[in-house]
């Protein structure tokens, strides 16, 4: 056996633990398991930190060394071109036959660069990573310090605390709608909250089951959708029965526009589309109601 390690026997204990020996020593019976359990049931809650002022640091010193190997290269240039006698002369045309010491050092370069530039990349494909929500931290939060406080050591639990610094790993993209619907009714209305509550899958420990309620992705984006099918139905409907019913052309007019503003602007805070993509959608709808507005004249005029 190498020495400084040492085998010990340990005891276990069959069954599982009390709620007192859990509640007692929750950083042996919950612990990281229960932590990362409770992270990946929902996508939006598992935020870590990026290390910002770290990793600019890390970058700044790579840069730092970098000039200093720039500057060394540049000092072995000047020393093999400077030399005078024709039979000491280098050739700094080649780079197979290059002296021994300047190889060396751009092999150096290289692999230090390889590192900077991997850096740089991955800090860039990390700045387009979204920021978790206020609730996300929250509810984070509040599992660490008031629903389970001592599962997580409290200086490794404080990466929480670092609000500015976090990124949300995983974050679908919600439409401004949904998002308000989430964060003032449906988290806030218990009744409504019961109807998209899904089962807690096996891998949350039983003592979170109890604390925590988790929704239905897949009831949320069913409703969403057929909101947006209603509406979009009423929309399209009504202006219809309503310009039938009007005879004066500038009433008509009023009518279109008020519905197209109101389109637009459902259409804005209901989806996650890109404003030109809104703005196609719209022009495409004005289009119908012209085309309406154009037909009833007509039939007017016959």
């Amino acid at each position: 056996m190498p020495q400084g390690e040492f085998l010990r026997q340990v005891t276990v204990m069959p069954g599982a633990p009390s709620q007192a020996e859990i509640d007692e020593k929750p950083w042996k019976y919950l612990g990281y398991n229960a932590f990362s359990s409770y992270l990946v049931s929902d996508p939006d809650n598992l935020v870590v930190r990026r290390f910002s002022k770290l990793f600019s640091r890390g970058l700044l010193y790579i840069q730092d060394h970098l000039s200093e190997l720039e500057a060394k290269l540049d000092a072995l240039d000047k020393k093999y071109t400077d030399i005078v006698p024709e039979e000491d002369e280098v050739n700094n045309g080649t780079a197979r036959d290059d002296m021994m010491d300047r190889k060396a050092l751009v092999y150096e370069i290289s692999k230090v660069q390889l590192k900077y530039y991997k850096m740089i990349l991955m800090y860039s494909e990390l700045g387009s990573w979204k920021c978790p929500k206020k609730r996300s931290i929250q509810n984070v939060h509040t599992w660490l310090f008031t629903n389970f406080p001592g599962v997580i050591m409290d200086d490794e639990a404080d990466f929480i605390r670092h609000e500015d610094d976090l990124v949300s790993i995983i974050r679908a993209e919600k439409s401004p709608t949904r998002t308000l619907f989430e964060d003032w009714v449906l988290f806030r209305v218990k009744a409504i909250r019961r109807f998209f509550e899904k089962t807690e899958n096996d891998s949350i420990c039983e003592a979170d089951k109890q604390t925590r309620k988790s929704v239905s992705e897949e009831r949320l984006d069913v409703f969403s959708s057929l909101s947006i099918l209603t509406v979009g139905l009423a929309l399209f409907i009504a202006p219809l029965w309503i310009l039938q019913t009007l005879n004066v052309f500038r009433w008509k007019l009023l009518v279109i526009t008020i519905f197209v503003i109101l389109f637009m602007t459902i259409l804005t805070f209901s989806t996650i589309g890109r404003p030109f993509e809104v703005l196609a959608t719209t022009a495409g709808y004005s289009a119908v109601m012209v085309v309406f507005l154009q037909f009833g004249t007509a039939q007017v005029g016959q």
